[in-house]
């Protein structure tokens, strides 16, 4: 009885520091069916976030300074130039969106690559960005950009005007320590990876705090499944499940859209280090990428 005492003393001076780990059951499995890259004909020079749209594979790629169109098989389609470090991206019906890492702007660009509009500035007032590290889609075409050394999200039109914002830096419900990955269900849920509080929180479109799932709280990350060492990207599939990468477990994580756990790749490859990006193709394809080595692994999970 003192140590439960003792444990809510200690919950109750952290003001709602949380316990959330969801266990969950392996009830799905991934295995690599191709991978390209690594400095090869594909080209990549530190892959960061993917994005699936139109039949073909988006991705940042931060040392090209490009976002990059792929087949399935890895053929690259195209090449878009122009940006300082784009870091992750978000395609929409009739347009693709950037997040410039280093130029503090969210990019909208037209499906053949013109740059459409750009907005944003350094800065921490409304509209501005300290380091723009994900991006993401409404069904109402409204944008979401995770603002990383601002500690906030912040929710834009179509035309890049400021509709909402929330959040600053904390390990409690609602406040964030370097949000990086962004997406957003059909039912409107934004769900945020809180990477260096090791989680993923999930919001309503005008930023009401919902629920969150990863290890023990006060930032402390750990490899245990269900749990995150640095959650660093996040991607939703056709039926709402969350793909979130793990990246210093070198894993990728899968769940339900209340955190139970559904499913885990973490490869038998020595090389395997630092995964950036994930996304979700047709029929079951998961794509990956790894930063360090500069590679894309297409996965068939069931």
């Amino acid at each position: 009885m003192g140590l439960a005492i003792a444990v809510a003393a200690f919950l109750g001076v952290y003001g709602g520091a949380y316990l959330y780990y969801h266990a969950g059951s392996l009830r799905e499995n991934c295995r690599r069916i191709a991978a390209w890259g690594g400095g090869g004909d594909a080209g990549l020079n530190h892959p960061m976030q993917l994005a699936w749209g139109e039949g073909l594979l988006h991705v940042a790629d931060t040392e090209d300074g490009a976002v990059k169109q792929y087949r399935p098989d890895g053929s690259l389609v195209a090449r878009w130039t122009g940006f300082d470090r784009p870091v992750a991206l978000a395609v929409a019906k009739r347009a693709v969106y950037v997040a410039d890492f280093l130029a503090d702007q969210v990019v909208k660009l037209s499906p053949e690559g013109e740059v459409l509009d750009r907005w944003g500035q350094h800065g921490t007032g409304l509209g501005q960005f300290d380091a723009p590290a994900g991006v993401a889609v409404d069904q109402q075409g409204n944008v979401y950009a995770s603002d990383f050394y601002n500690h906030r999200i912040q929710k834009f039109d179509a035309a890049g005007r400021v509709l909402a914002e929330w959040g600053d830096k904390g390990r409690t419900r609602g406040r964030f320590r370097y949000p990086t990955g962004i997406a957003v269900s059909d039912r409107g849920e934004v769900f945020v990876a809180d990477a260096f509080n090791h989680r993923v929180q999930v919001f309503t479109p005008e930023g009401e705090y919902l629920r969150e799932w990863g290890g023990i709280g006060f930032g402390i990350g750990g490899s245990w499944p269900g749990w995150f060492f640095l959650a660093k990207e996040i991607a939703l599939d056709p039926r709402g499940d969350v793909w979130v990468v793990d990246a210093f477990n070198r894993r990728l994580q899968k769940f339900t859209p209340e955190g139970d756990l559904l499913a885990i790749w973490n490869p038998d490859d020595p090389d395997f280090a630092y995964p950036s990006g994930v996304a979700v193709g047709p029929e079951g394809s998961v794509f990956i990428s790894e930063f360090y080595t500069s590679r894309i692994h297409a996965l068939q999970c069931r």
